[in-house]
């Protein structure tokens, strides 16, 4: 996967207006789970056309999806700290 990374950035040194290896490149940051390189993609998309309905839509959508993991995440642990523990 490193290499495809490698390639994706190479072609956008090449052409930088080029929308579709960020894509390329956002899809390949979910499968890594990295969450600040996809933030940032979707902020230099916007930040190069602020219409961009579909970056706009998209980082709403992974913000949303990430918080919401976290929540979970924290009040999973409360609940299983708080729950009480049948005993039979």
């Amino acid at each position: 996967m490193a290499g495809a990374e490698a390639e994706f950035k190479k072609t956008l040194e090449l052409n930088p207006d080029l929308e579709e290896p960020r894509y390329e490149l956002l899809n390949l940051y979910k499968t890594l789970g990295k969450e600040k390189e996809i933030v940032r993609l979707y902020k230099d998309l916007l930040e190069k056309d602020p219409e961009n309905i579909l970056a706009a839509m998209e980082l709403g959508y992974f913000i949303i999806k990430r918080e919401r993991k976290r929540m979970l995440k924290k009040y999973s642990r409360s609940w299983a700290i708080e729950a009480p523990i049948k005993q039979k």
